[in-house]
């Protein structure tokens, strides 16, 4: 699939194409939240979700311009962008005030985006 050249053929491809398969990977992240134990977790994954979806539908634009690679791209997307609206989530209404917690947090993607690495390594806090 060719990149779009001009709003013409972009806004029809956002539409039929961006939106539904956005819509289709927020569900898995959907199911994944509802299957959090910790109730505020839980409420709070999903409140992130409902109130940002925007930013997933917003970013999938950008898969436009990965061609044959769009359903990856838009994949890739999806979770980083929910990833991180749910973490300034939980420190914009969590209730912790803890700023080692927020850096915790964060820290975590760091983890998610390098498979293998050993957790206690990338989770240490240096004080």
């Amino acid at each position: 699939m060719p990149p779009p050249t001009n709003i013409l053929t972009m806004t029809p491809k956002i539409f039929l194409q961006v939106r539904p398969q956005v819509h289709e990977h927020l569900q898995h992240w959907i199911d994944r939240a509802r299957k959090i134990p910790s109730p505020e977790l839980q409420e709070q994954a999903l409140a992130s979700i409902a109130a940002k979806t925007f930013h997933c539908e917003g970013g999938g634009i950008y898969s436009l311009l990965a061609g044959d690679r769009h359903r990856e791209a838009i994949r890739f997307i999806v979770a980083y962008q929910t990833i991180s609206d749910y973490l300034d989530n939980l420190c914009d209404r969590g209730t912790s005030l803890d700023p080692d917690d927020f850096r915790t947090l964060h820290t975590s993607m760091r983890h998610a985006l390098t498979p293998g690495a050993r957790i206690g390594r990338l989770l240490s806090i240096p004080r």
